[in-house]
């Protein structure tokens, strides 16, 4: 699943776009020292790079809604 998001002036973001059809074939999209995983950005402004095989566009939807909905 596609997401497309926006930040207002004060940092919030609102998803204006979600489409089913983004010709993911794979879960391998990053890898850093030859490792998959892809990065998190936390809202304290931390990245994490995140190690295994992961569908990114899953993965980036759950950590949108545990951060602001779930926790």
């Amino acid at each position: 699943m596609a997401v497309v998001m926006t930040e207002n002036n004060a940092g919030d973001y609102k998803i204006i776009e979600l489409s089913q059809f983004t010709w993911s074939r794979t879960p391998l999209r990053m890898a850093v020292n030859g490792n998959p995983g892809f990065y998190l950005l936390h809202k304290d402004g931390r990245l994490e790079f995140k190690h295994g095989l992961f569908w990114n566009e899953g993965e980036i939807l759950k950590a949108y809604f545990e951060m602001n909905y779930l926790s």
